[in-house]
């Protein structure tokens, strides 16, 4: 939730522009993983997992109110959507596996649009949010009380997203510094 309060204040700073179809995702698929976790067996392991749902969905609010980003409704960004609400889909009969595989699937191409976005303008973003929604991810593992693919995978997942935009923001600032 620190994450998204930062990320806010940046966007009422004029400081960040989201990809608001990347947050509308990141803010969709989580609730899904969040019932997979929980058909898994996670119980409160869950709860980070659930907030890293809460805390886009935030992001994304106050996007729209102050009219900051842009939606970009790509092939790929539907796609997600289909592949989020199917798995969910999938969850309801059972597979809470291969839910878990397509949430993971959904999770990856969400992020796409924000890290291209990083890629070509990455003072638009701001890399503090994503250093702590790692550290927010990290934290989830300290809850897993089963290491399962529906427990751990979602949270070390994130971790590997985060990581890779926060090293694209800050070299890439570095680079455009020279």
């Amino acid at each position: 939730m620190v994450s998204a309060f930062l990320y806010c204040r940046a966007i009422i700073k004029k400081q960040a522009t989201p990809e608001r179809t990347t947050w509308l995702l990141w803010a969709t698929i989580p609730f899904v993983a969040t019932v997979i976790a929980l058909r898994g067996g996670a119980g409160l392991a869950a709860l980070p997992v659930f907030a890293s749902g809460l805390a886009p969905l935030i992001v994304l609010s106050v996007a729209i109110i102050l009219r900051s980003g842009k939606w970009s409704f790509s092939v790929l960004s539907i796609v997600c959507l289909i592949i989020a609400v199917i798995s969910l889909v999938i969850e309801v009969f059972g597979s809470s596996f291969v839910a878990a595989l397509a949430v993971l699937s959904a999770e990856f191409a969400a992020t796409l649009p924000t890290l291209a976005k990083s890629w070509k303008s990455p003072r638009t973003e701001s890399v503090g949010a994503y250093i702590l929604s790692f550290i927010s991810a990290s934290t989830a593992l300290l809850a897993v009380n089963r290491w399962t693919i529906q427990q751990a995978s979602f949270p070390i997942l994130v971790m590997i997203l985060m990581a890779a935009i926060v090293l694209i923001i800050v070299l890439r600032r570095r680079v455009s510094n020279e």
